[in-house]
């Protein structure tokens, strides 16, 4: 039988225990004069029966105070349950109490300080390993050797390593992935470039453009005519060749051809400036402008026949060629007032309502000076306790009412 007592893994049933006996501990104070507890007994996974399991050995009295340690050399390596349960002096058994521990079934290498033998290696997976020469083959392990990747294809490869020590016994492997890239005969360094060359929107048709500093770069000196292109989003691609023929990867640059205007030339005069409400259409003068290249409206827009709500404004410009810019629209609200905006206008009645916004009431005899106290005794009518809420709204000499006014 092996030799637990210096296995780490019995200890957590000694703190097993203990924590039961914390546990008890405070319920026998609680019961003096009451039945005490005589017998603790326990048992590992199965529950034998109330009285069918390993008594506690204790040296104190009442019987709650255990000094055994529990043996779990029988026990399978993984995640077990010991279980306390404790009988009082009247022959009742408490519900059992649990807890959790794991079993590990230690190796003959787990002990320290054994020497590693070899380092070996492996590529892609755990058969055929190799020894490689290795550094401080004592408790660990450091690859010294040169390890040949010439035979591995293009693409991810991983490499296993594993220790065998002096008793025979192999360590888990351990895979580090890389990739393998076959380089091209152009990959060598400083092969001279030849060419430069571009194409429009595909890697068809290639055209040569003259080309500074063709020696293992190039920056294109020519001028590149687009005149051909129509408005819209294009992509020039350029490769290089060098020496040995090879072309390099295009490269691509995308970029907007835009067709200018007649009028796109400076300091076209404007002529008027037009506005329209919510649409591009009805486009109305607002003023001449004369020959200036900029506007700003002074005159004023009329908008007392837009509906309350949300509008937006267009501007648009037109030049002395009779081309029309862009227009160019702001939103803002339309509120209509309410006889109560003007000012001055007298509140007449306050009224208020409990617990809802509806059903108000007029405050009697609504006076300034008097409303603080006239609404103390309105609170004062509450009727029961609890959270209320009461709400206010004010009515002025033209009959409008104000908003609702709530607070709890």
């Amino acid at each position: 039988m092996r030799n637990y007592r210096n296995n780490p893994f019995v200890y957590p049933l000694l703190i097993g225990i203990f924590f039961f006996v914390a546990m008890i501990r405070p319920f026998a104070s609680m019961a003096e004069g009451y039945d005490s507890i005589q017998v603790i007994e326990y048992f590992i996974d199965v529950d034998p029966g109330a009285g069918n399991g390993t008594i506690l050995e204790t040296d104190s009295t009442p019987a709650y105070v255990a000094n055994d340690r529990i043996d779990v050399s029988a026990l399978s390596e993984g995640i077990h349950t010991l279980w306390f349960r404790a009988q009082d002096s009247t022959g009742l058994w408490g519900a059992p109490f649990g807890k959790s521990f794991y079993v590990y079934q230690p190796l003959e290498t787990d002990t320290a300080d054994i020497p590693l033998e070899k380092l070996e290696y492996s590529f892609n997976n755990h058969d055929g390993f190799t020894e490689v020469e290795a550094i401080g083959k004592d408790t660990a392990a450091t690859a010294a050797g040169t390890i040949d990747i010439n035979s591995l294809s293009t693409g991810i490869h991983t490499i296993w390593f594993r220790t065998e020590d002096s008793t025979g016994f192999y360590g888990a492997p351990f895979g580090k992935s890389f990739y393998v890239y076959q380089p091209l005969e152009t990959d060598t360094a400083d092969i001279p470039l030849e060419k430069l060359e571009y194409s429009f929107n595909n890697h068809d048709g290639f055209t040569e453009v003259e080309a500074i500093g063709k020696d293992t770069a190039a920056t294109a000196a020519g001028t590149i005519d687009i005149n051909s292109l129509s408005t819209g989003i294009h992509t020039i691609w350029f490769r290089t060749e060098d020496s040995t023929g090879f072309y390099g990867a295009p490269f691509g640059k995308s970029f907007y051809v835009y067709q200018p205007l007649e009028t796109d030339t400076a300091n076209i005069p404007l002529e008027k400036l037009e506005y329209a409400f919510d649409s591009h259409d009805g486009f109305a003068l607002v003023e001449e402008i004369g020959n200036d290249t900029a506007a700003t409206a002074s005159a004023n827009i009329d908008i007392q026949s837009l509906s309350p709500g949300i509008h937006t404004l267009y501007f648009r410009a037109e030049d002395s060629t009779g081309f029309y810019g862009a227009p160019y629209g702001k939103s803002f609200y339309v509120y209509q007032k309410t006889r109560a905006d003007s000012a001055n206008v007298p509140v007449t009645d306050i009224e208020f309502s409990f617990d809802s916004i509806s059903g108000f009431t007029p405050i009697t005899a609504f006076d300034p000076d008097t409303a603080v106290t006239a609404l103390n005794d309105l609170l004062a009518t509450l009727v029961g306790h609890g959270r209320h809420t009461i709400s206010f709204r004010a009515k002025d000499a033209h009959h409008f009412y104000s908003a609702v006014l709530t607070d709890t």
